[in-house]
């Protein structure tokens, strides 16, 4: 479930690590997520002694750098409101803490110190779906919702359409039929 408002903090159990990661306002993490690995993230979001586990435990062997992306991939999903499709929040996030972007939602009164990430990252699509073309859509779509190369998705991606319609859809774009 979505909760764009919720300012809970999140816990996330990695080996045998039990670690909490406080709220933060929508521009802290565009000033994080979009410039590291989801693994960096989640490091750096931690309290800094749970973060220090987490590495003494990967270096002694009890826990696996997978171990991480695992986990990391469970706290994007958690902090951008997208749960199991992780990769769309982070895509979005990468795309709302570009300069552009950043400086579009600012002259239209936004503010990433006043809002949650889910609350941001909504305002930003809105900003580049509205009124979009299909063509623009479909790019859209094609930045945010396809999984990063070597990303663990645990097959939640699904575009529900078949190999057929996606290859017909592709031949109503502009230039590609």
């Amino acid at each position: 479930m979505t909760r764009p408002l919720c300012t809970d903090p999140t816990t996330l159990t990695v080996g045998s690590v039990r670690a909490v990661v406080g709220f933060r306002r929508a521009a802290w993490w565009l000033d994080l997520l979009p410039h590291v690995t989801p693994a960096y993230a989640l490091l750096h979001a931690l309290r800094p002694d749970a973060s220090q586990r987490l590495r003494t435990d990967v270096l002694d062997g009890a826990l696996s750098l997978d171990d991480i992306k695992a986990a990391s991939y469970k706290l994007i999903g958690r902090v951008t409101g997208t749960g199991a499709r992780w990769w769309v929040g982070y895509n979005i996030t990468a795309i709302a803490g570009s300069a552009y972007t950043i400086g579009a939602m600012t002259l239209r009164g936004a503010d990433p110190e006043r809002c949650t990430l889910p609350q941001w990252n909504s305002a930003v699509e809105h900003l580049y779906l509205d009124g979009a073309k299909e063509s623009d859509r479909m790019r859209w779509l094609a930045a945010t919702e396809m999984p990063p190369p070597g990303a663990e998705t645990d097959a939640t991606w699904d575009s529900g359409m078949s190999a057929e319609q996606m290859i017909a859809m592709a031949a109503r774009m502009p230039g590609m039929g």
